[in-house]
């Protein structure tokens, strides 16, 4: 996350990595939420995880539509369609449905 100013897009770039070979296909869930916690946008998107490389990086770019002014937090996680079973990500805390940054977005006015 980083600075916008109110009228332009937001756009983040992740990476991510396999640790092992995916047998399905995941997708990837990203929120922008609110300073209350409110969910402010979101895409959710197929990915094709099942052929990632093990062990590379792979680039994802996500753009949102303008966000009003504010301070927002952005929430990743992955799920199976259409189960919506949660694939575990793991971070500081261990294993969790969802992961927040702790870094905010600041949209200026």
């Amino acid at each position: 996350p980083g600075e916008v100013r109110a009228g332009e897009p937001v756009e983040l770039w992740l990476s991510w990595r396999a640790l092992r070979p995916l047998d399905r296909n995941y997708t990837l869930f990203i929120h922008l939420v609110d300073e209350k916690g409110r969910l402010a946008a979101q895409q959710d998107r197929l990915q094709l995880t099942s052929m990632w490389p093990v062990g590379e990086d792979v680039p994802l770019r996500a753009k949102f539509p303008p966000l009003p002014p504010g301070r927002y937090r952005v929430r990743l996680g992955w799920y199976l369609w259409p189960s919506m079973e949660h694939l575990l990500v793991h971070g500081p805390s261990g294993g969790n449905p969802e992961w927040e940054s702790p870094q905010e977005l600041q949209v200026h006015p």
